[in-house]
């Protein structure tokens, strides 16, 4: 009678130990909470000021009311009862609604929801993380230049099931572009004395600070090529966001003298 080996043959022992490993990707985190579901973040805005680098942080609670809407709360120098009722776009960026004017001027308010909004567009697309990272668009909407945007190559590293920490940088130029109307003029603008200047920052600036008036770009034919470097770092557990910085560095050069402005945000889960 013959006998069965006790142990796989030479051949499959060798085919065993050749065989590539299962791929096995890490899920994406979820950024904004699904229906019925609440989050809760730490979000720290870090923007250049007239005397240096100014930080503000805010601990919001986003909950999700339905597929298209959620609230926020938490902003920092509102009321503790004050909520926001935002709008959840088809691709899952949040926007204030167009009617809500004192949401709109709330300048911390839109600074977070900005940051929320990079956050989202990090992982956009992204059921699961391929061990080798991605490569997320991130738009700029406060930059000179309707809709710039800028390719950030992404590494994950030490991914697995429990999570896994990230790390990307990502440039490009705005070129210069012929001067337009002060009505026309950008909310994030520069100036030679002051540098960069506009777009929301903190309590009272507005969401449209800087458009005319002081802080304007000077009159002249072009404004300046600006180059944007966006850096990512950070670090998902499980499905969660453990803590990530989107930090942004713009510098253009006027008269051969250059500036440099940085600012960008910290977001962590609070509770």
């Amino acid at each position: 009678m013959p006998r069965t080996p006790l142990w796989p043959t030479p051949v499959l022992l060798l085919a065993a130990a050749f065989a590539s490993p299962a791929r096995a990707d890490t899920p994406a985190p979820v950024v904004i909470p699904t229906v019925g579901r609440t989050v809760h973040y730490r979000v720290t805005r870090l923007a250049q000021g007239n005397a240096g680098p100014r930080s503000l942080s805010s601990d919001v609670t986003l909950r999700r009311k339905s597929a298209t809407a959620l609230t926020l709360k938490g902003i920092a120098g509102d009321p503790a009862a004050e909520q926001t009722a935002l709008t959840v776009q088809p691709d899952g960026l949040l926007q204030i609604p167009a009617a809500d004017s004192a949401a709109a001027a709330n300048g911390a308010l839109v600074d977070v929801v900005n940051g929320l909004n990079r956050l989202v567009e990090l992982f956009a697309g992204e059921r699961s993380i391929p061990r080798d990272g991605w490569s997320p668009i991130l738009h700029l909407p406060d930059l000179h230049g309707a809709n710039s945007s800028v390719a950030v190559p992404v590494a994950a590293i030490n991914a697995g099931a429990a999570g896994f920490d990230l790390h990307g940088v990502g440039q490009f130029t705005v070129e210069a572009s012929a001067a337009q109307s002060p009505a026309a003029t950008p909310a994030r603008t520069f100036n030679r004395r002051r540098g960069f200047r506009g777009g929301p920052a903190f309590p009272g600036t507005g969401a449209t600070a800087g458009t005319a008036g002081e802080g304007s770009a000077p009159a002249g034919p072009t404004h300046p090529s600006v180059t944007v470097a966006v850096a990512v770092d950070g670090s998902v557990r499980r499905t969660a966001v453990r803590k990530i910085s989107i930090l942004e560095t713009r510098s253009v050069t006027v008269d051969d003298v250059p500036y440099v402005n940085v600012s960008g945000w910290t977001i962590e889960v609070s509770k």
